[in-house]
């Protein structure tokens, strides 16, 4: 079964489906609501914080190795590569995750509305300045 499918089931059934996180999230981002970003869950199977490296046994590699992948660390290179090769987990946004397309059918009688509104306000302001024209000069 292909990430596609797999994620496609899961959007759809009730299923569960392994895959490697970083697929996962770049097709779950692409294909997926807001809404049902919130409600995937993930379990964790095998949880590997950094990588190990195998040196042979009383090397006298094993302390610069050692240092060098500390260094690497500690400066942010780790996290800098890892953030760039992995995609990151899909932002679940409840408040903002309910966009409804508008178009003009669904706005139509707003637009009525506001032209009644322009017709009327208009025929007031052409009484007042008749009013004003005619009534108001003779007092």
């Amino acid at each position: 079964m292909t990430i596609k499918e797999g994620i496609r089931r899961v959007q759809s059934e009730f299923f569960g489906f392994h895959v490697e996180l970083s697929s996962g999230y770049k097709v779950i981002g692409d294909s997926f609501k807001e809404t049902e970003k919130c409600g995937l869950r993930e379990i964790t199977y095998v949880d590997v914080k950094e990588p190990w490296l195998s040196i042979r046994k009383n090397s006298s590699y094993k302390e610069i190795m050692k240092i060098g992948m500390r260094r690497i660390q500690e400066h942010g290179l780790q996290h800098r590569e890892a953030s760039r090769l992995y995609t990151k987990k899909p932002n679940c946004n409840v408040n903002n995750g309910n966009f409804v397309n508008v178009g003009l059918r669904e706005s139509y009688l707003v637009f009525i509305i506001f032209g009644i509104g322009v017709v009327l306000s208009m025929m007031i302001i052409i009484l007042e300045t008749l009013k004003h024209k005619y009534l108001d000069k003779e007092v």
